[in-house]
């Protein structure tokens, strides 16, 4: 289901939210061939979204580190089973390269986020 843009919460009007849940997209559809590390990418990359969203809206710099940094664990979570899944051929090139596009898309953001 596609929300109207009227329909979403601020944060949710975000690039680096929209992006990472491009990667949640991108890694779902994408079915790495190996059933633990798809798993692990799937639920690494979901939690880097919902960490996200977690710390987005809140107002005190403490708690917003706090989930940015839980985000960037996820993230580089995810880039590993990526990686690990293109080393062994379990996903494909093309969907490789966009997960890694999308994941360097949104450590890019975090860090302006972290400043």
């Amino acid at each position: 289901m596609t929300t109207a843009p009227t329909d979403l919460f601020p944060f949710q009007k975000l690039a680096i939210y929209r992006a990472a849940r491009e990667l949640v997209v991108v890694i779902q559809k994408g079915r790495i061939r190996d059933a633990e590390l798809r798993d692990q990418a799937e639920r690494a990359s979901k939690s880097v979204l919902l960490r996200l969203a977690e710390g987005l809206p809140h107002d005190t710099t403490g708690m917003r580190m706090k989930y940015f940094r839980e985000t960037k664990g996820s993230l580089f979570e995810t880039v590993a089973a990526i990686d690990a899944a293109d080393a062994i051929g379990a996903l494909d090139k093309e969907v490789v390269v966009e997960a890694m596009r999308l994941a360097f898309d949104v450590k890019r953001m975090l860090r302006g986020l972290m400043k």
